[in-house]
Formats: C-alpha cells, structure tokens, sequence
C-alpha cells in the first residue's frame, strides 16, 4: 500500500514517525514521508522517502516557543492563530506531495492539513498520535488538563480528555475551512487537475 505520512511540527513531534515509517516500510508498503525541508537528511538516513515541503519547522513553530510558561490551552489557542495565515498553503503543499497515496496517517501536526487533503483524495485517514488523543477513557486525563482534582473521580478524569480535544481543535478549525474552500475553489476538485499541474510529480 502506498502510505503517506504526514508530520509538520517541531523534532520532537517529527522524529518518532522514523520509527513508524521504517516499520511500515519494512512489512512491505511505500511509504513516503510528508514534512518540511530541514527533516530531509534525518529521513533519508533511515531510507524513508521524502517529500520535501518548502518551510522550516523551527521557523514555522518559533512563536511557540515563547509560550513555555502559558498554560497548554492558551498556547494551543496562540499557536493555531500564528499559523491560522499559513495553513492555506500547507494545505495545497501537501495534497501536492500525497498526490498517488492509498492511505495518509499523523499526529496531531500531520491531521490539520491531512484530514481535508485525505478528503480530497477520496482516500484514508488514520490517526497516529504520539499521546493518547482522541481515546477518553476514566482511567487518566486527557493531555491538556492533567491537573483534574482527584475528588472529581473517573468523571473528571474522562471530561478532562473531552475537553482537550476541543481545546486541541476548535482554535484551528476556522483556519482549516478557510484553507478548504480556498484551495478547493481555485482548482477543480478531481485528482486529474492536480495530476496535470505544471510541477515535479512525487515518485512513489
């Protein structure tokens, strides 16, 4: 199967897909991963496939790094206002390079521009994140609000990871939509158009 992996974010949110792209490569599937330019060298060295996206992600994240001492909500919030103006571009940079995938996977980084071009393609996605996301269970609290008081129970800890995925995605959908209607409007929704483009084609 021909898979796609997409992951924009800092080192520590890229590095871990190594694994999984080996793994994948290594049961028999075509895997190609999907990230900025500066992780190229890191991948090749493993002998994953790259599609090289214009960018560097410790340019792109900078502004987080500023946010160390806000709490994880407020820098979700900051961080998807910084990149709400570039995710138009990601978006189209990406459906650019998962053009031919069977099937596209990522974290949380990978899905924002990944849902909408998976959609797109008329193809897969599954997540594949590096916390337990998406996954509420009363056992421990979601990833953005591990402080749940202890009087709260099983309750506390389950609202805990329903709220976080709302903290994780509410602020980026707008910017998402916006990114949707405007690449979807300014090239026909098939494929084929894409296919024809005048640009380097990846080879999988």
């Amino acid at each position: 199967m021909k898979i796609a992996i997409v992951t924009r974010d800092t080192r520590g949110g890229v590095q871990p897909y190594v694994a999984l792209g080996v793994g994948l490569r290594d049961s028999g599937h075509d895997v190609r991963m999907v990230a900025t330019e500066d992780f190229t060298t890191m991948f090749q060295e493993a002998g994953l496939a790259i599609a090289a996206l214009p960018g560097d992600s410790r340019t792109e994240m900078s502004s987080a790094a500023s946010m160390t001492e806000v709490s994880p909500v407020v820098n979700m919030r900051r961080g998807a206002a910084a990149m709400g103006s570039r995710i138009n571009d990601w978006t189209r940079q990406t459906l650019e390079a998962c053009e031919g995938a069977e099937l596209l996977t990522g974290g949380i980084g990978g899905m924002i521009m990944g849902l909408s071009v998976a959609e797109k393609l008329g193809i897969p996605f599954v997540p594949t994140h590096l916390q337990p996301v998406d996954a509420p269970t009363p056992q421990y609290p979601g990833v953005l609000l591990t402080q749940v008081p202890a009087w709260t129970g099983g309750f506390g800890r389950l609202m805990s990871h329903r709220l976080s995925n709302l903290a994780m995605w509410k602020p980026f959908e707008r910017p998402m939509m916006s990114a949707r209607r405007n690449w979807w409007r300014s090239a026909e929704p098939t494929t084929k158009s894409i296919s024809n483009s005048k640009r380097t084609r990846p080879h999988w």
